[in-house]
């Protein structure tokens, strides 16, 4: 389909239904960056998994974030006349920390802004300005060192700077960040506003809906790919675009109420 006639579509829609998927989560040049690589070894090593989504970001940063940025830019531009709501998958801040409209935004696997009991207990905490300096400086430290070639990364060194993000006042346990890489993930920090979105989800029946897809995998199908099929199924004026550049395949149902694109989403945005 011409992109001509997707902004039609879009255009001519009384509301927008967005989803935004794992592949904003990374630029596509840390695939080749040994240091992005070797970092994400090391976090695993030492089981520090929530960490991973504030250290793809730093890299992004790193290596030039403005892909990224220019396409949600993009995204925002062409949707900002609608009435509106993103559901976002990705964990990069740029996505997260967006000036979305009257903040329609959900973010169901976090982020790395609060912090959370590894145990699971309820009560979330907002990072301090000084525990994100903390994690900014094991950030650069251990960039310095991953980028050291032929030598192996000294764990020891790196994990003596670790940042002290507190203790659970219940359990005594370290705090981690509130995202999907926690064990015992605390949902509490996106709920209210699944419950926004559910309810905006209603006033959809039976209104021009134009659902956007972007690059979203496999990994929570039952979270945008599966519940965006449903809706486009049942409401007779909705048509579903789905971009990926892998997986832009739609039942068989769909065949006349959506359009598979095999593109890179951040690609296609910007040329759009």
């Amino acid at each position: 389909m011409e992109h001509q006639s997707i902004l039609d579509k879009i255009s001519d829609a009384d509301m927008c239904l967005v989803g935004i998927g794992e592949d904003f989560d990374t630029h596509k040049s840390l695939f080749n960056s040994s240091e992005y690589e070797k970092g994400c070894d090391f976090f695993k090593q030492i089981g520090a998994l929530t960490l991973l989504p504030a250290w793809k970001s730093y890299c992004c940063n790193r290596v030039g974030n403005g892909e990224i940025k220019n396409a949600v830019d993009k995204l925002a531009e062409i949707i900002k006349e609608k009435n509106y709501f993103v559901i976002s998958l990705s964990t990069n801040e740029v996505i997260s920390l967006y000036q979305w409209k009257h903040g329609r935004i959900v973010s169901p696997c976090g982020m790395f802004t609060h912090k959370q009991c590894p145990n699971g207990h309820r009560e979330l905490v907002d990072l301090s300005d000084t525990e994100r300096a903390q994690m900014d400086s094991l950030f650069d430290a251990l960039y310095v060192e991953c980028g050291v070639q032929n030598k192996e990364l000294d764990v020891e060194k790196i994990t003596k700077i670790m940042p002290d993000f507190g203790v659970c006042p219940e359990c005594g346990e370290r705090l981690v960040l509130n995202n999907i890489y926690a064990e015992n993930y605390v949902e509490a920090g996106y709920l209210p506003k699944w419950e926004l979105y559910k309810k905006w989800l209603q006033g959809t029946v039976n209104r021009k809906l134009i659902i956007l897809e972007l690059g979203v995998g496999l990994k929570y199908p039952s979270v945008i790919r599966w519940p965006f099929e449903k809706v486009a199924f049942f409401n007779e004026k909705a048509h579903l675009f789905r971009i990926h550049e892998h997986l832009p395949q739609l039942p068989p149902e769909l065949a006349h109420k959506g359009t598979g694109i095999s593109q890179n989403p951040i690609d296609w945005l910007l040329n759009l």
